[in-house]
């Protein structure tokens, strides 16, 4: 009951909000998948934006904080690891700044954009959604010679009232009334809080692959 009472403090928004904004640009994201080595183009990857989009209470009570990431393509678990990175540097389980006053403090998300290796957990993908497909270079190329791929441009279309409903009314309901019956978040923050070492999230020059079901 308690978990249904709690409300995010502006400051804690404001860290999440500040965090999230870190992944934006160009990254190795090697550390945020699984069998890719740090040298591999592929897991080289670009991020336009992260951020978060609102905060909503349903209707059992619980508080939500919707996050959109907009990125042109992304890796196996990327997304649940990033929002793992960040559910973590914000409520302070690890560092996010270098510390004059502790020089062994180290910026974990900057190093785990770097050459060494870390293992980083998944966070549940409840909630992770297409949101969105985005077309850009397609409706550059196609300008003047046929009907664009664009369903975001005209917020008070038809099709984008529909639907933005569907989201609102099916996707987004579902998806609160599962965590209202199987608590996979708090499992989640549990977990990260009790049974993992938060040491492992030190580098190291070798990759360590991880059975993410152990920790469900």
């Amino acid at each position: 009951e308690s978990f249904k009472t709690y409300r995010v403090s502006e400051d804690t928004l404001q860290k999440l909000k500040d965090t999230l904004g870190r992944f934006s640009g160009t990254h190795k994201f090697h550390n945020y998948t699984s069998k890719k080595d740090s040298q591999d183009d592929s897991a080289r990857r670009y991020i336009h934006s992260f951020v978060v989009v609102d905060k909503v209470v349903d209707e059992y009570g619980m508080e939500w904080i919707a996050t959109n990431v907009v990125g042109q393509s992304f890796l196996l678990h990327q997304i649940r690891k990033m929002m793992s990175m960040a559910i973590d540097i914000t409520r302070g389980a690890v560092s996010s700044v270098t510390t004059a006053e502790d020089k062994n403090d180290i910026d974990v998300m900057e190093e785990s954009f770097s050459p060494q290796y870390m293992t980083i957990n998944v966070a549940p993908a409840q909630g992770l959604f297409l949101d969105m497909s985005f077309f850009d270079n397609y409706n550059k190329r196609a300008l003047g010679k046929g009907e664009a791929l664009d369903w975001h441009s005209e917020p008070e279309s038809e099709a984008v009232i529909r639907w933005k409903n569907f989201k609102e009314q099916k996707v987004m309901k579902h998806v609160m009334a599962e965590e209202a019956q199987q608590h996979n978040f708090i499992k989640y923050m549990f977990i990260q809080e009790f049974h993992l070492k938060h040491a492992s999230y030190e580098s190291s020059e070798q990759k360590v692959h991880t059975n993410y079901n152990a920790n469900r």
